[in-house]
């Protein structure tokens, strides 16, 4: 049916329908916007209306628009959404009036809303007889399940995707109480934290006993790892070094007590495309060889993002990066674990690579990503793959912000820094050293020979063959000339007092209170024996305060 109007060009579209008998009247009053009013006048009363008068709804004098299909509200669940249930099997997680009906807006009302789910195969998604959602939960793991709705025009929201499950479960060996009694908690992995509140009840009486923090695998629990004074450092390995050569610095260490070894998958040093991650592979061939993994305790770190670790990848920290980066280097470690996991220099730009100050990048890509990123670990953590995780190259700020993350979302917390600490670069004495001792954030110091330049070889103009700064000349961020003449200036006090160079430098390390391991590089033999033996020196205070008048003569010539 419709409605002659002249302005129209014919007969006017309706929407809906009418029913009657014709005895209303009608008017159409033109507005001045230019719309139409239809203003309808029955004969009597509505009240008093039979069956069979005239009843107009849905009329207009526009062109019928296409139907809208429904939106989510802004209560609606985000995919990714949890939906914890307290059993297995068939359960209710959802309901149509409490729950699910606010989820969806249509403007003809949502009770003309279907609401359509579909799941993995074993979750057998059904909406009961009461219009509750129902699925079949299984005993492990998270299914998920997708959904939209549909309105009575057949049209559909965009969909979104939730899990569901059961997140843990508490039981106890024992029926009786006792004092104490223990109770487990197991945890469902993948599921982000939570808190569970544990309840005595007793008759109508309720006590809460206490609440549990559950870091997403709960946190896995790790005893504290003993490492060695003396961590050796092995970037040399695959360039300087032979596997034969490592393989014999590999063995002395660990028989004179360090049981620490540091690695990247970015070694050796200077990186390429032809060595990528050689060192990590020699170092599992060790392991291969000598059978004692659990006599090490192994660090190593995933690459930064830069143009010279293009090779290697550019999607930075991301998730599919920390896991790739990871399962490459327990396959070439041939170790199904890694004692401390590290990120090997920010994403961000920050100071760090021989930067003293920081200066804001215009333009800056980088997105803050730190959650994610522990997030992450926590899954490999969760997964046996890491115990421990660190940082490298990080500022006060960097480090302050994954501590605040971990204490505050429940994630697992950075237990180490790596950053270059020598008599030629205290930077980290800056902002850091508090940060590490207030917050137990320990310091492997890396580089605390200074390239060498602190072992004194390098003195007079001196270039040895096969020495560092002679097979890498571009390297030169620890010889500049206010360096040397640094080194001058502390060779001449390890000589007043009876020591060689390098045992005063790394002693000097060794001994800081922030420092729990220092980091030792040697391409010899005789030179790895000298630096594993400094860790039983001890510097006397007349040393340590004229090394002092120097630092503030040549304050941090090579950060």
């Amino acid at each position: 049916m419709g409605l002659n109007e002249s302005t129209a060009g014919g007969l006017a579209p309706t929407v809906g329908g009418c029913v009657g008998d014709g005895s209303s009247t009608f008017d159409i009053i033109s507005n001045d916007d230019g719309s139409l009013t239809l203003q309808v006048s029955p004969n009597g009363y509505r009240e008093d209306w039979p069956m069979g008068e005239d009843l107009f709804f849905d009329f207009t004098t526009e062109p019928i628009p296409e139907p809208a299909p429904p939106v989510w509200t802004e209560e609606a669940p985000s995919s990714g959404t949890w939906f914890p249930v307290p059993n297995y099997g068939d359960v209710s997680w959802a309901s149509w009036d409490d729950e699910v009906s606010r989820w969806f807006y249509d403007e003809d009302g949502v009770s003309n809303l279907e609401i359509l789910c579909v799941g993995e195969q074993d979750l057998n998604f059904r909406e009961a007889p009461d219009r509750s959602l129902i699925a079949s939960v299984p005993e492990s793991g998270t299914i998920e399940v997708t959904c939209a709705a549909r309105d009575g025009d057949g049209e559909m929201t965009e969909n979104r995707t939730w899990h569901v499950g059961v997140p843990f479960s508490v039981y106890s060996e024992s029926d009786i109480l006792t004092d104490p009694h223990e109770i487990t908690i197991d945890v469902d992995p993948g599921w982000p934290d939570l808190t569970v509140s544990v309840y005595l009840v007793q008759g109508a009486s309720t006590q809460e006993l206490g609440a549990v923090d559950i870091l997403s695998s709960i946190d896995v629990e790790i005893e504290d790892i003993e490492v060695s004074r003396i961590c050796l450092g092995t970037m040399t390995w695959g360039n300087q070094n032979t596997q034969e050569e490592g393989f014999e610095q590999m063995d002395y260490s660990l028989s004179e007590g360090v049981n620490f070894f540091d690695t990247a998958e970015l070694y050796p040093v200077p990186a390429n495309a032809d060595t990528y991650a050689e060192t990590e592979r020699i170092i599992g061939n060790w392991f291969a060889a000598r059978n004692n993994r659990e006599q090490v305790v192994l660090a190593t770190k995933i690459a930064g993002p830069g143009a010279y670790t293009a090779h290697i990848r550019s999607t930075g920290f991301s998730p599919e990066s920390i896991h790739q980066a990871l399962d490459g280097s327990l396959q070439r470690l041939k170790t199904d674990y890694i004692d401390l996991y590290q990120l090997h220099w920010p994403e961000r730009n920050s100071n760090f690579f021989g930067t003293l100050g920081y200066v804001p990048q215009e333009n800056e890509e980088w997105k803050e990503n730190f959650e994610e990123i522990l997030h992450t670990l926590n899954q490999c953590i969760k997964a046996g793959k890491i115990r421990h995780i660190g940082l490298s190259n990080e500022s006060p700020w960097g480090a302050m912000k994954y501590i605040a993350l971990s204490k505050f979302k429940h994630l697992p917390r950075m237990k180490t820094i790596q950053n270059p600490y020598s008599l030629l670069n205290r930077k980290f004495e800056v902002g850091n050293a508090e940060v590490a001792h207030r917050e137990q954030l320990g310091l492997l110091a890396y580089s605390p020979m200074a390239f060498g330049i602190l072992s004194g070889k390098y003195r007079g103009g001196k270039l040895p063959k096969n020495s560092r700064l002679q097979l890498f000349p571009r390297m030169t961020r620890y010889n500049s000339e206010e360096s040397l003449q640094a080194t001058e200036l502390y060779a001449a006090i390890a000589e007043k007092h009876g020591l060689s160079l390098a045992q005063m430098s790394l002693a000097f390390v060794t001994d800081q209170p922030f420092v729990t391991s220092n980091i030792i590089g040697t391409t010899t033999m005789p030179q790895l024996k000298e630096n594993i033996a400094s860790a039983a020196l001890t510097l006397s205070d007349e040393i340590l305060k004229e090394i002092d008048l120097v630092h503030k003569q040549f304050s941090n010539p090579a950060p």
